[in-house]
């Protein structure tokens, strides 16, 4: 997480965070694929090509527009008071809601967005076999694995899981080994924060493009994902994994993967 933080500070983003590219050594993370990195510029083209990882790209990215945007800076009251105001106010009020669409371009959200998305794969998307040497308790690991099938494989239902007021999410930790119930819990909360930064900053969308976009959301993913864990789980692939499908525009999958054990290493 610091090291994507140090990347945003220096006017970067990733645009293709993956389990492939993120390496763990005596509890060190680093980094690598920087092939389709690029320079934070609200000059810059339109992003038209999705770069990135089908399993772990943002939302917004996949869509190609900005999902959290509010449809009108304009509250019903001042748009009623508006309207009766003058007659001229109709026309100024059109030219002003149907002006001409927002220019979509990466920000360092989503690449935060592509880490959050990797940190729910690795849990739904695994079985644990023990915990602390013995048998986990029994959970429905069949539920388990039609949620993760539906997230990773549907746009439909990704959009869902990080929509505001959807309990989904909620419900799906229940379908967990209950000792990973707590790792569920936090994940949820990180989506909790992501929400409410996408939809604070995407309130003014002229402000999306600067190396500050993510807010506090890189502390709260530092300390979400550094919290002590007592137990030890061995877990096994729960759903067929190979290589990771990729986008139009996206890089092949490396050989080495992220640890997919559940204790997430500091950065």
């Amino acid at each position: 997480m610091a090291i994507l933080q140090f990347l945003h500070e220096a006017g970067w983003v990733h645009r293709n965070l993956s389990t492939s590219n993120i390496f763990v050594s005596n509890g060190q993370v680093k980094l690598a694929d920087f092939e389709y990195a690029k320079r934070l510029d609200d000059q810059a083209d339109a992003h038209e090509i999705r770069t990135g990882t089908a399993n772990f790209i943002s939302v917004e990215v996949d869509r190609q527009e900005y999902f959290f945007a509010s449809t009108s800076g304009i509250s019903t009251m001042e748009l009623a008071a508006r309207l009766q105001a003058e007659d001229n106010a109709l026309q100024t009020l059109q030219q002003e809601l149907l002006q001409s669409d927002v220019v979509f371009r990466y920000n360092p959200m989503h690449d935060f967005e592509s880490l959050w998305w990797i940190s729910v794969h690795i849990l739904f998307n695994k079985r644990v076999d023990t915990v602390n040497g013995k048998i986990p308790p029994l959970h429905n690991h069949q539920k388990q694995q039609l949620w993760a099938a539906s997230v990773f494989y549907g746009l439909a239902s990704r959009q869902s899981a990080l929509s505001a007021g959807n309990t989904n999410f909620r419900s799906a930790i229940k379908t967990l080994c209950p000792d990973l119930h707590r790792f569920g819990i936090m994940v949820n909360a990180l989506r909790g924060e992501l929400l409410k930064r996408y939809m604070d900053i995407e309130a003014d969308i002229s402000n999306l493009h600067r190396h500050t976009t993510a807010g506090e959301i890189p502390r709260q993913f530092i300390m979400g994902f550094d919290f002590n864990v007592s137990a030890e789980a061995v877990v096994l692939p729960a759903l067929p994994e190979g290589r990771p499908e990729t986008m139009k525009g996206g890089p092949a999958a490396a050989s080495t993967r992220i640890s997919e054990t559940f204790g997430f290493p500091s950065s």
